[in-house]
């Protein structure tokens, strides 16, 4: 949802390709470019994470209708690591390889700045790839156990205590993930394995990324695509959770509550007076 409020102002902002006449994108597009790291990591870790717990659900031969303090500790430390602490490492380790401090694309606006060299590769790229290697094995079990204990699997979700919605949107919450993993996977797999062909890079240099005049480097890319492909990917997802959760009962019920309490509002708002002559 951040990112594609991002998207929005973006496009709002810089709507054409003549980028000269418009705003140079300063805090605002330095916030937004940081974000765009660690958010895109954080929904990788998410992902990953829901995939994993998905496995233990799903793991009839050892069903534990409550885990133990070192299973919620360990569930705890790896969805902080994969969902917090990496994607703000990343955030700031960004600075090590930033060239610019942001470029400015048509359309899609603030976009972050990297050097091509082979500590960009490591620090920025390679991450994504390495979650994706438990996210793979993940994957793999899960849609094992779904196809070989069907039946089983139905009980195995029948939690005690839990309601028919609260499956369906653990149902819808699985397909989800399974869903968007196979689509950040080739992504991250692309990603990396351009940033590790050999004829992209040139030497690290500090001295080269962060001249003194590397705060004013914002670069207005002209002649850039209108809108990138890891724009058009959060645009899809977030079309995807949509189709997944917002038809949902709950969701609809939620959406009526949040009608309510507006409609309240503004009758608390109209005097008294107006309201009986209306």
């Amino acid at each position: 949802m951040i990112l594609n409020v991002q998207n929005f102002i973006n496009a709002v902002i810089w709507p054409s390709d003549n980028l000269d006449n418009y705003w140079d994108g300063r805090i605002l597009c330095d916030v937004e470019a940081k974000l765009s790291i660690g958010l895109s990591m954080s929904v990788t870790g998410a992902i990953v994470s829901i995939l994993r717990q998905t496995t233990i659900i799903l793991n009839i031969d050892n069903v534990t209708l409550s885990p133990t303090s070192r299973q919620r500790m360990f569930k705890i430390a790896f969805e902080g690591t994969v969902c917090v602490l990496v994607p703000t490492i990343m955030m700031a380790v960004h600075y090590v390889v930033q060239s610019e401090r942001y470029w400015i694309l048509p359309v899609t606006g603030c976009t972050a700045a990297f050097d091509n060299n082979w500590v960009t590769a490591i620090l920025m790229f390679t991450p994504p790839m390495l979650l994706c290697i438990p996210g793979s094995v993940y994957c793999i079990i899960v849609i094992w156990r779904i196809v070989k204990q069907k039946k089983e699997i139905a009980s195995a979700i029948a939690f005690p205590g839990a309601s028919s919605a609260s499956r369906a949107r653990f149902t819808r919450l699985s397909n989800l993930a399974l869903v968007l993993f196979w689509l950040y996977l080739p992504l991250a797999l692309y990603n990396f394995l351009q940033s590790c062909f050999p004829g992209r890079y040139h030497p690290f240099s500090w001295s080269f990324i962060h001249p003194p005049d590397w705060k004013d480097s914002i670069y207005k890319i002209s002649g850039a695509p209108a809108i990138t492909l890891d724009r058009w990917v959060q645009i899809g997802v977030g079309y995807m959770c949509f189709t997944f959760f917002g038809p949902g009962t709950e969701t609809i019920e939620a959406c009526k509550s949040w009608v309510k309490r507006v409609r309240l509002g503004l009758q608390e708002m109209i005097p008294s007076g107006v309201r009986r002559e209306s």
